[in-house]
Formats: C-alpha cells, structure tokens, sequence
C-alpha cells in the first residue's frame, strides 16, 4: 500500500502548483469588529501606566493596527515584527496597538525585549477586554482600523498573503 501511494505521489506532484503555504484567515467580523462599521472603543492600561483609548488614537488622520498576542503563540512571534515593520512603513498614517490576553506584565515585557518588539502595549491579563469585545480565545488576531474610525480589515493567523491584505487594509483611500 505505501509503495502505492508513493507511485501517485511521484505521478501527480509534477502536475500539481506549488503549494506555497496556508492562506491568511480573513473575516467579515470579529466579535464587535465588523469590516465596513464604526470600531468599537478600546480601552486600557499600557505597560507603561498610562490609560489607552482608541477613540483618542484615532483622529481622522491616523489609522490604528491592533494586534492580540501571547508570549508562547508562535505565529504571533512570527507576525508581530511584520505588523511592526508594515506600519512603520505607513510614515505615520497608521498607528499600532499590542494586546497581550491572559498573561501578566512580568512576562510580557522580557518577550517585547527578546524580540525588540517597541509599540504601545496593552495588557490584558485577566481577558476582560478581549471579552467585552467579543472576541474568542483564538490568536493572534489583527483588526486593521481607518482614520475614519470604520474597520477596514479583521485578520486571523498569519499565511502566506498575510504582508499584502495588511498592506491593502492601510492603503490611503480616495
């Protein structure tokens, strides 16, 4: 039986397209982020102390890139530096915001130095915010924001085409 399965391996790889690697999870909606509708409100304590709140962050000219982490998910370490590097990219026109869910800050912040990850910070320890927001214990996820406070994009695990619908979501609008 392998030594048959192997002959239509060898028979039909040839003929097939390489396959690249898994697909980005897209969605309509995560939990209270709906693509095409108003954000709702983020809000709470960064690392730092100081209180967040999206509503502030987002003005009309800056968009918000918001991204829920945990130190031990491998494709959040994976995408984290992408998120960082494509907003970087922007010049300014869009911000970023890490959510940790479920850890405290004591782990949190030798992870953000490991992988000299630097951006505003959020913890979320107890998971009540990404409760109140709706959203599953799944991650990473990235909900991309516009200046206009309107979602533009809802993202899952990070695939292949993950760099170029992120990019898309932040493009200037005309």
């Amino acid at each position: 039986m392998r030594t048959l399965l192997f002959a239509l391996s060898i028979a039909v790889l040839p003929h097939t397209t390489a396959w690249a690697g898994p697909s980005t999870e897209t969605f309509d909606r995560l939990g209270q982020f709906v693509v095409g509708q108003q954000a709702p409100t983020i809000a709470g304590w960064r690392l730092d102390g100081s209180l967040f709140r999206s509503k502030t962050e987002i003005d009309g000219v800056h968009g918000l890139v918001v991204t829920f982490f945990q130190t031990t998910c491998a494709p959040c370490i994976i995408g984290l530096p992408k998120i960082l590097d494509a907003v970087k990219a922007t010049q300014g026109r869009y911000g970023v915001l890490m959510i940790n869910v479920g850890e405290r800050p004591e782990l949190v912040t030798p992870f953000l130095d490991r992988y000299q990850l630097r951006g505003p910070v959020v913890v979320d320890a107890t998971q009540a915010l990404r409760d109140g927001l709706g959203l599953s214990d799944a991650l990473p996820r990235t909900v991309v924001i516009g200046p206009d406070g309107v979602v533009r994009a809802a993202l899952g695990e990070e695939g292949v085409d993950f760099l170029p619908l992120l990019e898309r979501a932040m493009a200037p609008t005309r």
